[in-house]
Parts: C-alpha cells; sequence; structure tokens
C-alpha cells in the first residue's frame, strides 16, 4: 500500500478537533502527510480519495457507528492497518484483527509514535 517514495498518508477520524490538532501536529513533526476528518460519516470517502497508509479512528464519533464505519472502511482497503482510539478502557471487538490496534487516551506521544510506525511498517515491507 505505501509507496517508499512519498511519506506514509495517516487518516485521522475524530470529532475532538483538539485531539486532531495533537494528533496531527506530532504525525507531521514525524514526516506523516495527514488528512482530518471530524464525523464518522465522511471516513470511508477520506480513505477511498487518499488511499492512507493507516487510519486512526475515534471509536465513538458522531455520523456512524464503529461497527459501520469499520465494515465500510474494511470492505474497500482489507489491508489497511487501523489505530482504534477511545476514552474507554474496554477494547472494540473490531480491535481483534493484526491490521487493528487499540490504544486508549489520553495517548502517551511516544506510544502514539512507535504504534503508528508500526503499523505502517508491516504494510511496506517487502
Amino acid at each position: 500500500m505505501a509507496d517508499r517514495g512519498r511519506n506514509p498518508t495517516v487518516v485521522i477520524a475524530d470529532d475532538d478537533a483538539l485531539i486532531r490538532s495533537v494528533l496531527r501536529a506530532t504525525l507531521e513533526g514525524e514526516g506523516f502527510r495527514v488528512v482530518e476528518v471530524g464525523d464518522g460519516s465522511a471516513v470511508t470517502s477520506a480513505v477511498a480519495s487518499c488511499a492512507p497508509d493507516l487510519l486512526i479512528l475515534d471509536v465513538r464519533m458522531p455520523g456512524s457507528s464503529l461497527a459501520q464505519t469499520f465494515a465500510e472502511v474494511r470492505a474497500g482497503a482489507t489491508d489497511l492497518p487501523i489505530l482504534l482510539l477511545s476514552g474507554q478502557p474496554e477494547v472494540p471487538l473490531e480491535a481483534s484483527s493484526p491490521q487493528t490496534r487499540y490504544l486508549s487516551k489520553p495517548v502517551p506521544l511516544t506510544q502514539l509514535r512507535s504504534t503508528v510506525t508500526d503499523l505502517i511498517s508491516r504494510t511496506t515491507r517487502p
């Protein structure tokens, strides 16, 4: 999925603008290209239009349920790594896939960086 000749692209889907801003600044500082969406109903079209290397998805957002969003994304991008974020301690069932990880908010930025790098590197190995 990822092209070694360009910076990896990450879609950040979270309804909290401050969280999106912090995640964007952190990831852009690491050289990632970032696309933001603030509503669950916009996730699938963002993924389709920019073909990201990773999707960071808030578990609870307006516009679409996690199960619906996850199914729609997986239907069009079966190998896309997804990092689920939530302020709730429970791990969603969708996080059981090897292509998916789950982190609780607030996420330590060092843990975010290492998880993002690991998920993307799994899909860019020859």
